[in-house]
């Protein structure tokens, strides 16, 4: 259950026997709606202005490789956040930033430019990337979003993990911007967005009953 039966409605902590299958749900979660956000928005994709820092920042092709790393750091960062109240509280933030940031894209859905693909490597995963991923899902970023909830929860669980967590987060943001799949904008929204799901996941995880 994800709610406790009192009153006050808190978010139930997921034991440490469930801890996996609530990752794997949460993860069907984000791909159902991040993928269905892509075809259920309801007005035409509005193309992103470009700030300053997009014309700056340059792309950079072989980045992707940084870029789809997050799909090995959330994973990551589930296996090494052991405190169930802590890993409670990081996938319930990720599942509430992935519904708002949904929500945006089905009712504010917008759109970005893409560099052409050429014969390399890394552009052959640009490719691939490209037959699942449209260039519309973009304000706020989910990759920076989830990223940064991750290095949170990394932070809390140990000082060592914590800087290597806010370091690989950091690079993650930076990628999105030199491979062209996010502009500048997205990115403070990513940032911004995780800030609101921490919030809203605040004082709501009940807090398990320690044995006298």
């Amino acid at each position: 259950m994800l709610f406790t039966g009192d009153t006050s409605m808190r978010l139930a902590v997921i034991p440490l026997a469930k801890k996996w299958q609530a990752f794997f749900l949460g993860s069907s979660l984000f791909m159902l709606c991040y993928l269905g956000a892509a075809y259920l928005g309801i007005a035409d994709a509005v193309p992103l202005a470009r700030l300053y820092p997009d014309h700056a920042v340059p792309f950079i092709s072989w980045t992707i490789w940084i870029y789809v790393s997050d799909y090995v750091f959330l994973p990551l960062a589930f296996f090494l956040v052991t405190k169930p109240e802590d890993y409670s509280g990081m996938l319930y933030s990720m599942a509430i930033a992935t519904l708002i940031a949904c929500i945006i894209f089905i009712y504010y859905p917008t759109l970005l430019y893409r560099e052409p693909l050429s014969d390399s490597p890394a552009d052959s995963a640009r490719a691939l990337l490209y037959l699942i991923d449209l260039p519309t899902n973009c304000f706020p970023s989910l990759h920076v979003a989830l990223s940064t909830l991750a290095a949170f929860f990394m932070c809390k669980q140990s000082k060592m993990w914590g800087i290597f967590a806010v370091i690989w987060a950091c690079l993650i943001a930076i990628s999105t911007m030199t491979v062209k799949q996010h502009y500048f904008a997205d990115v403070i929204g990513g940032a911004l967005l995780a800030v609101v799901a921490l919030l809203a996941v605040r004082g709501l995880l009940r807090q398990p009953v320690k044995a006298e």
